[in-house]
């Protein structure tokens, strides 16, 4: 039995409800914005007597899956502009190759390859438009097939009910109580970059004690991982904020080098970590004092463990000159170490020399991480034609992509898939062939 000492007091059932409320309000307003959102949505439709007043409701209860205003105004512009063009290259291929089937399948394939290469080099919402007018194009051709003149009211009620479903979605989101990303996106960078640092010394910490085992690194290749969720959290909210402010604009080429130098910086900490799994083990302990030397002089510049909010901006701004200056004077210091070493074997000074370029590689992206970090917490201080050439000076590096040569595989893949089902389809004279053609046009995007 529980006994509740006597100076203790049980909870009071106003403070648990205010708790709640201050936890859940943000959703059940957020659930309140969506219902008028759908409820908007379905009344224009119907007034308008178009086809599919669903349409419209799915659009925006897909639409408002994320609370912030600026998030669900991007996801809304990709989602309407990849509907208008999808339907709008439907119209032409039917146009093109009325009663042509193979023309048609060879068309299809090659344009709903091109959106599926599109999909998977792009990120976030970029991918979903063109994720959006891959399959959109078969879901507005594959109907028409066999009534070709019946292709331009098809596009007409699929781009309305989608546009007013992605408008009312966006109105309401930004209008009805809105909720900001800038502050979440603030928060989430400050709170990635903190972590990261983190990681830098928990390893290099565990650098200078050898060996290490599997059961240890798999712990910290996890916290990895989670160091590259957080990172594609900020991207996505940097790209919602792209709509909620146009000032952000000019911040977009910063936060695009942030997220590259914190990758590499989380690539190169891999590095060392097998590094520090595969080789020290076995190296000489002169060796092993060298490595020692190297990496404790790294984490003397790290800067002590954070609190809740994260590092601060003082923080930051301390550690970049010490990375100027150990970054400069690494390459003597490393030369010192092998040239101490040169009566050991070529393999034990490969695994200093090793260690030491990947220390010489992860501060360089770590001090690029540190200015582009503080780039974007100042750039409200900068004088705005500051601020503008610096965007335009970076202007051609405003997309954020990824491999191309498996973007091109992805593509390939999508083609053929659409002209297998195709080549099936008029072979075998299936009833089902358009509802397939869909079918793998959304799957292969997707």
């Amino acid at each position: 039995m529980n006994v509740t000492p006597a100076g203790a007091t049980p909870p009071r059932l106003r403070d648990e409800w205010l708790a709640y409320w201050k936890d859940d309000a943000p959703r059940f307003l957020h659930i309140v914005k969506v219902g008028l959102a759908v409820a908007l949505s379905m009344g224009l439709c119907m007034r308008l007597e178009l086809r599919s007043p669903a349409t419209a409701m799915l659009s925006c209860v897909i639409v408002m899956m994320h609370q912030q205003s600026g998030i669900v105004i991007a996801r809304g512009f990709y989602r309407g502009l990849g509907m208008v063009g999808g339907s709008l290259a439907g119209l032409v291929l039917i146009a093109l190759f009325a009663q042509q089937p193979l023309p048609f399948f060879l068309a299809l394939a090659a344009w709903i390859g091109l959106c599926a290469f599109g999909s998977a080099y792009f990120r976030n919402f970029q991918s979903y438009g063109l994720v959006l007018t891959g399959f959109a194009t078969a879901i507005t051709a594959m109907p028409a097939i066999s009534n070709p003149y019946g292709v331009f009211d098809n596009v007409v009620y699929t781009i309305s009910e989608v546009v007013i479903g992605v408008v009312c979605a966006s109105v309401v989101s930004s209008i009805v109580l809105p909720r900001n990303v800038a502050p979440a996106l603030a928060a989430a960078s400050r709170v990635s970059f903190t972590h990261l640092l983190g990681a830098l010394r928990t390893t290099l910490e565990h650098a200078t004690s050898m060996p290490q085992t599997p059961s240890s690194a798999a712990p910290q290749a996890d916290a990895l991982l989670g160091l590259i969720s957080e990172r594609a959290n900020v991207e996505l909210l940097r790209t919602g904020a792209l709509f909620e402010d146009p000032s952000m604009r000019f911040l977009h080429s910063v936060f695009l080098d942030l997220d590259r130098s914190f990758l590499d910086t989380v690539t190169w900490l891999y590095a060392l970590q097998r590094l520090k799994a595969h080789a020290i083990a076995d190296a000489h302990p002169r060796a092993q004092a060298a490595i020692a030397a190297l990496t404790d002089a790294t984490l003397a510049l790290m800067p002590a463990q954070a609190g809740a909010p994260g590092i601060t901006d003082a923080a930051v701004a301390a550690l970049l000159p010490q990375l100027d200056a150990f970054e400069a004077a690494l390459p003597a210091r490393l030369a010192a170490q092998l040239q101490a070493l040169a009566d050991l074997p070529p393999s034990q000074r490969r695994v200093v020399a090793s260690t030491g370029a990947a220390l010489l590689f992860m501060t360089a992206d770590l001090r690029l991480l540190c200015r582009r970090y503080i780039e974007a917490r100042n750039a409200d201080r900068l004088p705005w034609n500051v601020s503008v050439l610096q965007a335009i000076s970076r202007i051609a590096r405003q997309h954020a992509v990824a491999n191309r040569t498996a973007a091109l595989v992805a593509g390939a893949r999508a083609a053929l898939a659409v002209l297998l089902v195709g080549a099936v389809w008029v072979a075998s004279g299936w009833v089902g062939g358009a509802t397939a053609i869909v079918a793998v046009a959304i799957t292969s995007t997707l």
